[in-house]
């Protein structure tokens, strides 16, 4: 349980600095990309890719609900995410 709780926070963390360099807002998708280049991840692989698009999404979440980032449908009907104000 520890590892789960660190791995989070971990993944947390690098969520909001990747935010924090954009005012347009980030699909899940494209955060869950750049983390992936971050950690050295096989960002060609669709298995890790889609690990990671569900572990993002899952953190986003979670901050949203503790009210940290916010979100809105784009017109692609795609979430846009970014640092609540």
């Amino acid at each position: 349980m520890r590892n789960a709780v660190s791995l989070s926070a971990h993944l947390s963390r690098a969520l909001l600095d990747e935010l924090r360099g954009c005012e347009s807002g980030l699909t899940a998708r494209k955060l869950a990309l750049r983390i992936a280049t971050l950690e050295q991840r096989h960002t060609d692989n669709p298995l890790v890719m889609g690990e990671m698009a569900r572990r993002v999404s899952k953190s986003l979440r979670r901050l949203r609900t503790k009210g940290v980032v916010t979100s809105r449908g784009d017109e692609l009907r795609q979430f846009l995410w970014r640092l609540a104000p």
